[in-house]
């Protein structure tokens, strides 16, 4: 990750990223920034999104997916109370099939996450001015108005 003065350097991430929980219209299932409350079912996620860390922190019967197609099908289904999904991922899923226009999401997100380039040690000690490039460069491209605009097609 890139750092300064030891600490990770959040001025040079490459973008930001939300999770969020998505759930029915007429769900009684909460979430307020700590807990999420009435969940008697499982909340879908993606296999492999890291969401699911902060899911079973809390307890929460949990159910993996390989898809936000699928978790939204299953939220539909009545299979699920809910679920977490990068919001990214979810508004391009909800905003391209009608079918799923009962299902609403909770404003407050679940996590926030700031995304970097990664590079290995082995790279950034043999090569310290170019992992130094690479970040600045990401960060950049993170920033543009170019990126920006491609991004927007996918935020609501």
């Amino acid at each position: 990750y890139p750092m300064r003065n030891g600490k990770l350097d959040t001025q040079r991430k490459n973008s930001d990223g939300s999770y969020y929980l998505y759930i029915l219209k007429n769900s009684t299932v909460t979430w307020d920034g700590e807990n999420i409350k009435n969940a008697l079912l499982p909340i879908g996620f993606n296999l492999g999104f890291s969401i699911s860390a902060l899911l079973k922190k809390q307890n929460i019967k949990v159910l993996g997916n390989s898809s936000v197609s699928a978790n939204m099908d299953m939220l539909l289904a009545g299979r699920l109370s809910g679920v977490a999904s990068f919001k990214m991922a979810a508004e391009m899923v909800l905003r391209k099939n009608k079918r799923y226009n009962s299902i609403i999401k909770i404003p407050t997100p679940l996590k926030y996450k700031p995304y970097f380039t990664i590079l290995s040690h082995q790279f950034v000690k043999k090569n310290p001015e170019l992992a130094e490039k690479i970040w600045d460069t990401a960060s950049e491209v993170g920033r543009s108005s170019d990126y920006q605009i491609i991004i927007k097609k996918y935020k609501d």
